[in-house]
């Protein structure tokens, strides 16, 4: 099953209950191209705190969801199964 918008709002509500640090401007969905991931991606840009990117982490964990830094900020996308 893929990330959808409805899913990725809700990771983001829980996320932004953790922490509030992010505007609105800092984050963004996006449809991957030739990517690891399936569906919608989450980008939040900007400097995050090592604190946020902890609640990042966890609230990704707890939807089965994965992680990537990047120079630009976070990503965080549902994986691809591997075989």
């Amino acid at each position: 099953m893929q990330l959808d918008r409805s899913e990725a709002i809700i990771y983001l509500k829980e996320l932004l209950s953790q922490c509030n640090d992010f505007s609105p401007e800092s984050v963004s969905f996006e449809t991957p191209i030739n990517s690891n991931s399936i569906g919608l991606q989450v980008h939040i840009k900007g400097t995050i705190f090592e604190s946020d990117k902890h609640w990042i982490r966890e609230v990704a964990k707890k939807h089965s969801l994965s992680v990537q830094e990047d120079l630009d900020g976070v990503i965080i996308y549902k994986p691809k199964l591997q075989i």
